[in-house]
């Protein structure tokens, strides 16, 4: 039996910054707000899945704004392929 899959046909990243409840100090810094980034795909039957990362600028490097710049840059080339031609 043959498996079809999905084809890609929307990657949308959705920055958000939630505020917390309580601010959490670090060092050097004081974060009162949870800066996150949401992506949904879309396929081509109307399905859709989420991914969620939260940025942590200190301990990682990486700030919302980037991971909203890398997610834009690959968008483009996800559209329209299906899951076996991702790797290739």
């Amino acid at each position: 039996m043959a498996v079809t899959l999905f084809q890609i046909a929307e990657v949308e990243p959705i920055a958000v910054e939630l505020p917390l409840a309580h601010s959490i100090g670090m060092s050097g810094e004081t974060i009162s707000a949870a800066r996150n980034l949401l992506v949904r795909i879309a396929d081509s039957e109307g399905r859709t899945g989420w991914g969620e990362a939260a940025s942590a600028p200190l301990m990682t490097g990486e700030s919302l704004s980037d991971m909203l710049a890398a997610v834009q840059s690959v968008s483009g080339r996800l559209s329209g392929r299906s899951i076996h031609s991702i790797n290739s």
